[in-house]
Order: C-alpha cells, then sequence, then structure tokens
C-alpha cells in the first residue's frame, strides 16, 4: 500500500492513494498544487476536503471552487458559526449531499471513506480517516498539540498538559499508517513536546510534522522516536514538495 503526500502549506496536505486524493486543512495553495493534479491526465476520481476548524491558516472558502470536480466536503461544524463562511459557500454545494459537518468525538462515513473526529486543544476537531478499499488509515491533528508556551503562567502551563493528555488518553492503542502533527518553531525548547507524546500512544508508521511555515526545517532529536521504532519523519519546507510511503 502506497501514498504520496504533497505540501499545500502550513498544516496542508494531499494525501493520494490509487484514485483516492484526501485534502487537508487547504488554506492556501502557492505551488497550485490542487488545480494541476485536478486538472492532471491522473487526476484522482474521488475526492475528499477535510477542514478542522475555522482558523484563517487552516479553512479558506476557496476549497469549493473545486465542487465541480466532485469533491465531499468533511469540515469541523465551527466553521459555520463564521458569518463569511455562510456568505461564500456556493448555494449549490451547500444544498448539496456533498457538505457534511462534523462534531468533537463524532463519526461520519460513505461508500468509500471512514471519519472519526476527536478533540483539539484548541479549536476544532482532529481527523482519522480510513480508506474502505486500500485500508489506509491516516491521522490529521488540525490544532490538537500540547501547545506548552514557556512564557506562560504555570497555571495555564498545568491546565494545557491536563488538557493534552486527557484528549490523548482517548487515542491511546490506535493504529494509523500515516500522522501528520504540529511541531510549531514558535513553541521554541517544547515545539516537539506533543509529537513526542504523540508517537509514543499513537503507533504511526510515518510522521509528517506541520504548522511551521517560514521556520528552519526541525529536526527529530535522537530520542524522539520510542525506542525500536524506525519510522521515516517528513518536515517538509516548500509548497509542492512531495514525499511517497509505503506500508
Amino acid at each position: 500500500m502506497k501514498a504520496e503526500v504533497t505540501y499545500l502549506y502550513n498544516s496542508g496536505f494531499l494525501v493520494q492513494s490509487g484514485d483516492l486524493a484526501l485534502v487537508f486543512d487547504d488554506w492556501k495553495d502557492p505551488a497550485d498544487v490542487m488545480q494541476k493534479t485536478l486538472d492532471g491526465a491522473e487526476a484522482p476520481n474521488t475526492v475528499y476536503f477535510f477542514a478542522s476548524h475555522n482558523h484563517y491558516d487552516h479553512f479558506d472558502p476557496h476549497i469549493f471552487r473545486y465542487a465541480g470536480a466532485g469533491a465531499q466536503y468533511v469540515l469541523s461544524r465551527d466553521i459555520w458559526r463564521s458569518q463569511r463562511t455562510k456568505r461564500e459557500i456556493p448555494a449549490d454545494v451547500l444544498d448539496s449531499d456533498r457538505l457534511h459537518w462534523v462534531h468533537t468525538y463524532d463519526a461520519w462515513a460513505d461508500d468509500r471513506i471512514e471519519v472519526t473526529t476527536f478533540s483539539s486543544t484548541d479549536a476544532g476537531v482532529s481527523f482519522l480517516v480510513t480508506d474502505r478499499k486500500s485500508g489506509l488509515r491516516v491521522f490529521h491533528a488540525g490544532d490538537f498539540n500540547w501547545w506548552d508556551w514557556e512564557e506562560a503562567e504555570p497555571a495555564q502551563r498545568a491546565a494545557m498538559e491536563q488538557e493534552f493528555g486527557k484528549q490523548l488518553a482517548r487515542m491511546q492503542g490506535l493504529a494509523v499508517d500515516l500522522s501528520f502533527f504540529p511541531v510549531d518553531a514558535r513553541l521554541a525548547r517544547t515545539r516537539a513536546k506533543g509529537a513526542h507524546a504523540f508517537v509514543r500512544t499513537v503507533r504511526t508508521q510515518a510522521l509528517v510534522t506541520m504548522h511551521s511555515p517560514g521556520f528552519p526545517q526541525w529536526k527529530p532529536a535522537a530520542d524522539f522516536r520510542p525506542e525500536g521504532s524506525s519510522f521515516p519523519i517528513w518536515s517538509p519546507m516548500e509548497p509542492g514538495e512531495k514525499r511517497s510511503f509505503s506500508f
């Protein structure tokens, strides 16, 4: 089983496996990856767009321009509360069966994929997506992370640690093929703290880091992976970069 991943920007990625395309948090696509993919000779037959929450750097209504390609949309319910969203969703999408709203700890499925959502430590949801055809399992964290800002008050840091641990406990025992998780450079010395805990709770076969555009490439410490693990880690830098994974 193979998956090709293309970096869009920030936390935005295109995952292609066979005739399936999963698009996560496409806020900005400076390399025009999506248009080139959908116009290409080997355009995917089945396309799903996911948006984890309503922050400007994770969701933008431009994704609805691809509705003509038969795309399906699975969006966090908090996005609907934005007046901008209500104005900019095309009527033919809003009134169709291609737009699906999901809540925290929700589930949605059709004849091709199964979607389970988890909570976030910021806004919206994180996604676990399973391809019914190939069995590929993809986790996209959205803004779920251990946001341990060193300048924050001790009480705030303790509350974040508790909230992160609470959500992570609900993922105990999960096994996924491909995980996308924030390693935000603005956190400085604690930037990999959440990812470090995540890979010790969720068994992943590959990790792609995100949410750090414009900063130097992150390189994992020697003890980042759990003992005995050797899964690949990719921290893309330039929009349009691609990496193939085999599982």
